[in-house]
Formats: C-alpha cells, sequence, structure tokens
C-alpha cells in the first residue's frame, strides 16, 4: 500500500503555522530557477535554488513544506539519507541551505525525474464532472487513460473540471517513492518507506493512506443552494 505526503499543520512541530519567512541567495523564477524544472526528463542544465531564510520562532524540521519550488522536496540531510537509502524513482538533488537568525542547517531540493501517471489503475479510478461555482456535480465520468484526461480536460475547459473522488494504483509497483501528477499530484510512499521515516523520527512528515485519502476526496463539498435555503 502507499501513502500520500501531506502538510503537517502541528505548530508544536513547526513552530510557527509558516516556517519560511523569505528567499535568498538566486531568485525564486528564471529559465534556471527550479520553479521552471522540465517535467519527465532529467534537468540538464545549471540549476538555481534559492535559500531559505525561516522565521525565528520557526523550528528546523526534516521536511520543509513551503510551496516556493514548485513540485519538489526540501529534505534534511538526514531525511535525505533515507530516501536515498529507499528503492525511490529516478529523482536528481540539489543544496540549499536553511538560516534561523544564525543558525544554518544544509538540506536537499529533491525533483523527481518522472510523474508516474502510469502507475495508476486509471480504469479503477472514479471522477465528476465538477462546477466550482456553486459546488455542482454534473455527475460521474469515466476515464481509461492519462491521456483520455488531458484531451476530456480540454475539452470540458470553462464549463466543468473533473474532479477525483478515488484513486487506485496498479499492485505490481515496485518503488519506495514516486510523483503523481495532477488530478493527483503529489508524493507517494510505500508502507514500508514510512515506517522507515517514522521509525528515525523524521519531523513535519505527515501521511495519509491511500484508503484515507480515498475517504477524503469521496466527500464533495454541499452545493450553494443547499445554504440558501437554510
Amino acid at each position: 500500500m502507499y501513502n500520500k505526503i501531506i502538510a503537517c499543520l502541528d505548530k508544536s512541530v513547526l513552530g510557527l503555522d509558516v516556517q519560511v519567512d523569505t528567499i535568498y541567495g538566486f531568485p525564486q523564477f528564471g529559465p534556471n530557477s527550479i520553479c521552471s524544472i522540465p517535467q519527465n526528463r532529467p534537468i540538464d542544465h545549471e540549476l538555481n535554488v534559492p535559500n531559505l531564510q525561516l522565521y525565528r520562532k520557526a523550528k528546523f524540521t526534516d521536511i520543509i513544506d513551503h510551496g516556493i519550488f514548485g513540485v519538489s522536496l526540501t529534505l534534511s540531510e538526514k531525511a535525505f539519507e533515507v530516501l536515498d537509502n529507499s528503492n525511490s524513482d529516478s529523482y536528481q538533488s540539489f543544496p540549499l541551505e536553511a538560516k534561523r537568525g544564525n543558525e544554518l542547517q544544509r538540506y536537499h531540493a529533491v525533483v523527481f525525474t518522472w510523474r508516474r501517471m502510469d502507475f495508476v489503475d486509471w480504469e479503477e479510478c472514479e471522477f465528476v464532472k465538477w462546477q466550482s461555482m456553486g459546488h455542482i456535480s454534473a455527475g460521474n465520468v469515466t476515464i481509461k487513460s492519462y491521456e483520455h484526461y488531458r484531451e476530456l480536460k480540454r475539452e470540458l475547459k470553462g464549463k466543468y473540471s473533473i474532479k477525483p473522488t478515488h484513486l487506485a494504483l496498479y499492485d505490481d509497483i515496485e518503488v519506495d517513492a514516486f510523483l503523481l501528477s495532477n488530478p493527483f499530484l503529489g508524493f507517494y510512499v510505500s508502507d514500508r518507506l514510512r515506517k522507515t521515516i517514522e521509525d528515525n523520527q523524521l519531523t513535519a512528515f505527515n501521511f495519509d493512506s491511500l484508503s484515507e485519502l480515498n475517504d477524503k476526496m469521496s466527500v464533495l463539498p454541499e452545493p450553494w443552494s443547499t445554504y440558501d435555503n437554510q
């Protein structure tokens, strides 16, 4: 079974609701920025990874969830060693620093090479056509592949989005960590790697098991008309 890495919201772990105050060293955007990394091919050019300035009351954690570097993981040296010793999907890592006052710790920005949409058992997944304005579902939709999803998304643009309500993965996945793209965007780890992370007491890692994730996705927001009538 697999688990999705989700944000840690525990202030006793993070120190604050938000750890990162600002970035320094390199601009966030630009042709060599980590925010401009290619999808589904290795990075073959110099990459400029900004360093992180933490708030003074924030804590150094083994994973920092900041959203600044796009689709990547920011891992402490201890967490990176755990990942590096696992049977993870192909990735590249780039050094960076995190500062808090006069304190400094070294981290790794981890970029997975592939977005493994071939790991998704599309015909066992479930989706609805969804209208965000009004929270209206237009019924279930069957999707046969990632290419079909992208084609349907283009057809429905401006009318509906496609909202997943159930994720199914193939049983023969052999890697311990991988990245999925939309509509299931995120990093996923095996039960084995999750246990190793927990046994090593790596801080700020939080997970939803696949069943927990599906329970959350299956709950659709109430239509706005429901609130109008209350």
